[in-house]
């Protein structure tokens, strides 16, 4: 199903371990959502749109508060690398009533299967693969070494 879609995915998936060991003093969401923040920025200024939201799954792990507090000072602020001036806001959904978190649940999934190396997930991992915005794709931490 996922592959006749026309969709675009921006994945970030961090080594919570890794990145803690190198950076203890980053904050592991901040980071994840600063990667993803610039991504789509940059994928609606290619695209020429003017502007994007991100619609946040409710059940998401961390609680709605934190999300918003990092999400909003990133649009405000911008990250230590890029000024987001697209993005204009998030909202939180429940995810069984609206067909795009699914979708991105589903990317996310096959992405951390892939990050684990379960062969099991190598056929839809190519097809998710193909669904992501080229530009994107084996963003490092390595641009960050700013952060404090």
């Amino acid at each position: 199903m996922i592959d006749g879609l026309d969709c675009t995915g921006i994945i970030s998936i961090v080594n919570k371990k890794e990145l803690h060991a190198k950076h203890p003093l980053w904050d592991i969401l901040a980071v994840s959502w600063s990667f993803i923040l610039e991504e789509y920025d940059k994928y609606l200024r290619r695209h020429s749109l003017d502007h994007g939201k991100i619609v946040i799954d409710k059940s998401s792990n961390k609680t709605q508060q934190d999300i918003i507090k990092v999400i909003g000072k990133l649009i405000n602020w911008g990250t230590r690398c890029q000024r987001i001036s697209k993005i204009t806001k998030s909202v939180f959904v429940d995810s069984a009533g609206v067909y795009g978190i699914q979708v991105a649940d589903a990317f996310a999934y096959c992405a951390l299967q892939h990050s684990k190396k379960n062969k099991q997930f190598d056929r839809y991992w190519s097809v998710v693969h193909g669904k992501l915005a080229k530009n994107e794709l084996h963003v490092t931490p390595e641009k960050y070494k700013r952060w404090p």
